[in-house]
């Protein structure tokens, strides 16, 4: 699962390499994708509930980034995580970015039912 010796960038220094990158470069691609993901599962739901219970699931979205993503990202991406040690490789984020979004949508869209609104049959 990893430790938390880089909890809030502690360690990470200017000059820190991660492989044969600056640490400080890593970490803002982690981030790119670590914005992107969530909307990625906000656009499965965002017609079937008003705007204002989107905004409040959004912030709900930041405990999804921890529980979720965060493990799955150390897991795949991490020299030391189990599924890229297995052999994986997950160069573009496919399996990260999603797979994640796109269970989680899923599920979430299963919850909340179908749009109102919208023909059933075309």
């Amino acid at each position: 699962m990893g430790d938390l010796s880089a909890l809030f960038i502690t360690c990470v220094a200017a000059d820190s390499m991660e492989g044969s990158i600056p640490e400080t470069v890593f970490v803002m691609f982690q981030m790119i994708f670590a914005i992107i993901t969530p909307r990625l599962i906000i656009g499965a739901f965002v017609e079937r509930m008003k705007f204002p219970t989107v905004m409040l699931f959004s912030v709900l979205l930041l405990l999804w980034l921890i529980l979720v993503y965060a493990p799955t990202v150390h897991w795949l991406w991490s020299g030391s995580g189990w599924v890229f040690n297995d052999g994986t490789i997950d160069v573009a984020g496919g399996s990260v970015v999603h797979a994640t979004a796109g269970a989680s949508a899923l599920a979430f869209a299963k919850m909340l039912g179908h749009r109102t609104g919208f023909p059933s049959k075309l």
